[in-house]
């Protein structure tokens, strides 16, 4: 089997591995979205009852997950959310686009700045030195507290504080300095490579050096970020969102659990370890391809 359909394989495995987690562990999980009717004086227990067989909710969890699969590949929605009553896929997917805009557009910022941030801590040490502790603790700090903060001060000066930037911001800064972090550590160690001080014996540019030298060297750490950083942008996404009132999957995923709509909690978790797993089988090709000390071994056990 070669390696493109190994990693293939291997990503669709940790997709169904965990949905069947997360299915399991909602299911375990006490009550259900009809308990509280059960206190509800206005409801009896035999509609109650009547609602919890509807959704088999009674049924043993594997029944229920077969059941799910099933409405996933036929295209029946992937189930019927509880509270709204609407397929779960659609109610997802509506939600997707403005969080999906949200997250590339930080994604794509953040690595941009980090990059940047780092190829002139590269070019000027005595700034990189100075820049690294800052941007460690902004690499630490919560999205969440980093947002409120930003959200207090927009408020404060009298900035719109709704629109679509402060969360591009929030998202966009934190990943810079992740990216900043890493790509810092890995072109100081390309820098010591032997063919880049050859190169730069030789009289080569700063801009030149590291663009076709200490960039390339140092890429293999940096593409492996790519996957990781994506789902890291994508899972602060939701609380950002919840924080400053997009209209995106963040509310509906916090309004979902709290709910216990456990059909809509179960898609998101699903949707975002799909996204890992693309985006590591997208990175892990890309390096397949650049880097031949990965290409050879990995041929040479497919043939």
């Amino acid at each position: 089997m070669s390696y493109v359909w190994r990693r293939v394989l291997l990503g669709a495995v940790q997709v169904a591995a965990l949905s069947v987690l997360a299915f399991l562990l909602l299911s375990v999980a006490p009550g259900h979205f009809y308990s509280e009717s059960r206190l509800d004086p206005r409801r009896t227990p035999a509609t109650v009852d009547a609602w919890v067989r509807s959704q088999r909710l009674g049924e043993p969890w594997p029944f229920r997950y077969a059941g799910w699969l099933w409405s996933c590949v036929s295209g029946d929605g992937c189930g019927v959310s509880l509270a709204y009553g609407l397929p779960v896929s659609a109610l997802v997917g509506a939600r997707c686009r403005p969080t999906a805009g949200i997250v590339l557009l930080s994604w794509l910022l953040g690595w941009l700045a980090g990059l940047w941030l780092a190829w002139a801590a590269s070019v000027w040490p005595a700034w990189g030195r100075a820049a690294e502790p800052v941007l460690m603790v902004a690499a630490i700090l919560p999205d969440v507290l980093a947002g409120s903060l930003l959200l207090w001060l927009a408020v404060a000066i009298g900035l719109p504080a709704g629109g679509v930037w402060l969360p591009v911001l929030i998202l966009s800064a934190g990943l810079a300095a992740v990216v900043f972090l890493h790509a810092h550590r890995a072109l100081g160690e390309a820098a010591q490579a032997r063919f880049v001080r050859l190169a730069r014996s030789r009289g080569l540019g700063s801009v030149l050096l590291w663009r076709r030298y200490t960039l390339l060297e140092a890429a293999n750490p940096l593409i492996s970020l790519l996957a990781p950083t994506l789902i890291g942008v994508t899972g602060s996404a939701l609380a950002v969102e919840a924080l400053t009132g997009r209209p995106g999957l963040g509310p509906l995923f916090l309004e979902a659990f709290q709910a216990r709509d456990y059909p809509v909690v179960q898609a998101v978790l699903v949707l975002l370890g799909s996204i890992l797993a693309i985006g590591s089988l997208l990175a892990d090709l890309l390096l397949f391809r650049l880097d031949p000390r990965i290409r050879v071994p990995a041929e040479g056990a497919g043939s």
